[in-house]
């Protein structure tokens, strides 16, 4: 699951490289646990930002809410079988259907999802779907600097 987080950091780095300085959203650290419930089945936290979309098909693993300095943070993860540049594909659609904005964005490339970071007034997200191991996961995280 982190590996998702830092390849997305990695990836916007990269894309940024020659333009304006890359600014990417705090995540948890290391130490710090994914989810509050311990071993049970995770969830979305309850304020999780409606116009913030979900990857429908996959199973939800881990879900957190940080109150950063930066703003409230929603991070939540999925893994499962599927089509990664679908689901890629779905989230992004959502996202600028909720009037986000594209602010980057890196193709998985050979069907293998994305990486983009969207913005809409005080609420960045970023996107991230991969394949490990045979498996697709993706990472939505959101903040909200007004928050």
């Amino acid at each position: 699951m982190r590996l998702f987080v830092s390849v997305a950091l990695a990836s916007l780095l990269l894309t940024a490289c020659g333009g304006a300085p890359p600014s990417t959203l705090p995540v948890p650290d290391e130490g710090a646990p994914l989810t509050e419930q311990g071993d049970a089945v995770p969830t979305l936290p309850a304020d999780w930002p409606q116009e913030v979309p979900t990857a429908l098909g996959l199973t939800l693993v881990s879900a957190t809410k940080l109150d950063s300095p930066q703003g409230p943070t929603w991070s939540a993860t999925w893994q499962g079988s599927g089509d990664a540049t679908e689901i890629y594909t779905d989230l992004t659609d959502e996202l600028r259907a909720a009037g986000f904005s594209e602010d980057s964005a890196l193709d998985g490339g050979g069907g293998e999802g994305g990486i983009s970071a969207w913005t809409r007034g005080t609420v960045r997200v970023q996107v991230t779907v991969l394949v490990e191991n045979g498996q697709v996961g993706a990472n939505v995280t959101a903040i909200d600097s007004a928050g």
